[in-house]
């Protein structure tokens, strides 16, 4: 009696991969096209002037302020920058620092290693 039971569940696991590995060939078979980057483009547009679930939140504003929302909606240092302080700016000097002096001494190398003048590895490092 404990064996049919085990027979029973093992049948039902097996039934159930089988329908996972058809459903996952179907979507590899019948994949939605991608869309083209003139969609993904003007999506992104639209999402940042008209965020989801704020329709029209821009109308609202009186005296230019659409206007300052709108660059705001387009260029997030606008709304960041009033926020930065000394202490931010001492952390993004370190890491920027940090990140120098490991990536020149990378890119020195590589140039070596492919057989080139260094400077062309510093020409690829700031690039």
């Amino acid at each position: 009696m404990a064996s049919s039971a085990i027979e029973t569940d093992g049948q039902e696991i097996l039934d159930l991969e089988k329908n996972r590995q058809a459903e996952k060939a179907q979507w590899v078979l019948n994949a939605p096209e991608p869309p083209s980057l003139w969609r993904e483009l003007m999506d992104s547009a639209r999402e940042t002037v008209l965020p989801r679930g704020k329709r029209f939140p821009y109308l609202k504003d009186k005296d230019g302020l659409f206007k300052i929302s709108v660059l705001q909606a387009m260029f997030p240092i606008f709304s960041w920058c009033r926020h930065y302080n000394a202490t931010k700016l001492r952390n993004d000097l370190l890491a920027g620092l940090t990140l120098a002096s490991l990536c020149i001494p990378q890119s020195i190398g590589y140039a070596t290693l492919a057989k080139l003048d260094p400077q062309y590895g510093l020409c690829k490092f700031h690039n």
